[in-house]
C-alpha cells in the first residue's frame, strides 16, 4: 500500500464519520429547537426580531415566533442536505476524482475540512504573534438561529448576487433560459478566468470585511479567516453550485454549533465553556486531521497532473 492509497483510506474513514455526524446533527438540532427546556445556561427566547440585509435588495425588519422560524429554516437546510445525498447516491461512498466523477456530499466534506484546517492554522499563527480573538457570547437559541440562517442569507447575498449575477450579465447571451442555471452554478457557461477569479476575490474580501465591521460577535482577528472562507465558498459556488456552497457554510455554522449547543445543554455549561469541552476538542481534531489529509491528497493529485 503506497502513501497515497493510505491517505485515501484514512480520508474515507474520516469522511464517513463526519457524514454520520452531519446526518445526526439534524435530529439533534430539531430536539434543541422543540425542547425549550429549563436549561439555565441556554436562554430559549421565543420572540424573534431580526433585520434582513441583502445586497441590491436592502434592509427589512422581520418579526416572527422563533420556534416556527427555526423549524422552517431547519426544513430548508434538511431539504438541501437530502438533495445533495440524492445527487450523490450512485457514488456516495466512492472516492474518485472530484471533477470527473462528481460526488456532492464528498465535495462538501472535502472543502469543509480544508476550510477548518486553514482557519485553525490562521488562528494559530495569529496567536503566536499576540493577536488573540474574542470568544463570541453565544448563549441563546437566537444565536443558534443566526448562525443557521447565515448559510442561506450570505450565500445569496455574497455569492449569488456578487458572483453569479455579474457573470450572467457579463458572459451570457442574456437569455432567460440560462439565467437560473447561471445563478445556480456560474461555471455552467464559458467564463473568462480573470473575470470569475476577480469576482471571487472581491466577494471574499467583502465577506471578510463585513464580518468584522458589522458583526457584534467578531473583532479584527476574524478578518483573515472570514476572507479565506469567503474565497473558498466563492470558488465552490462557482465550480460546484449553490447547494454545495450553502452546505459547506452550513457545516461551519449549524453542523458545528449543533454539537456545541447539545454539549452545553447536557452538561449545563455555558456556550463559551462548552466550546472547550473535550468532546468538542475531539471533533476539532477529527476535522483538522481530515483537513490535512485532504490537502495532501489535493496537492499530490495537482503535482501528478503537472
Amino acid at each position: 500500500m503506497n502513501k497515497l492509497t493510505l491517505l485515501i483510506v484514512l480520508q474515507k474513514l474520516s469522511f464517513g464519520i463526519i457524514f454520520v455526524l452531519m446526518t445526526a446533527s439534524f435530529p439533534i438540532g430539531l430536539y434543541l429547537i422543540i425542547d425549550y427546556g429549563n436549561n439555565e445556561n441556554i436562554n430559549f427566547d421565543h420572540n424573534l426580531e431580526f433585520r434582513l440585509r441583502l445586497p441590491l435588495i436592502g434592509s427589512h425588519l422581520v418579526q416572527m415566533d422563533l420556534g416556527y422560524a427555526f423549524i422552517v429554516l431547519w426544513c430548508i437546510l434538511l431539504t438541501l442536505f437530502i438533495i445533495a445525498i440524492l445527487m450523490s447516491r450512485r457514488n456516495l461512498f466512492k472516492f474518485t476524482d472530484l471533477d470527473n466523477h462528481p460526488n456532492i456530499v464528498r465535495t462538501i466534506i472535502y472543502w469543509f475540512v480544508i476550510l477548518v484546517f486553514l482557519s485553525g492554522t490562521i488562528n494559530f499563527i495569529q496567536e503566536q504573534i499576540g493577536m488573540f480573538g474574542n470568544t463570541p457570547n453565544f448563549d441563546t437559541l437566537l444565536n443558534f438561529f443566526d448562525v443557521s440562517k447565515a448559510p442561506i442569507i450570505e450565500e445569496i447575498g455574497f455569492r449569488v448576487s456578487l458572483i453569479g449575477l455579474p457573470i450572467f450579465l457579463l458572459h451570457s447571451t442574456k437569455s432567460i433560459r440560462y439565467f437560473l442555471k447561471t445563478l445556480y452554478r456560474p461555471s455552467h457557461i464559458d467564463v473568462q478566468k480573470i473575470h470569475y477569479l476577480l469576482l471571487i476575490i472581491i466577494s471574499g474580501i467583502l465577506f471578510g470585511l463585513l464580518h468584522v465591521l458589522f458583526n457584534e460577535f467578531w473583532d479584527i482577528s476574524k478578518l483573515a479567516q472570514a476572507t479565506i472562507s469567503g474565497i473558498i465558498l466563492g470558488w465552490t459556488y462557482f465550480r460546484y453550485g449553490f447547494i454545495v456552497s450553502v452546505l459547506i457554510h452550513w457545516s461551519i455554522n449549524y453542523f458545528v454549533f449543533a454539537y456545541i449547543f447539545l454539549t452545553s445543554y447536557i452538561t449545563n455549561l455555558h456556550i463559551q465553556e462548552a466550546i472547550s469541552h473535550p468532546f468538542i476538542n475531539i471533533l476539532e481534531i477529527l476535522f483538522m486531521i481530515s483537513g490535512i489529509i485532504s490537502i495532501c491528497i489535493l496537492a499530490t493529485n495537482y503535482f501528478k497532473q503537472k
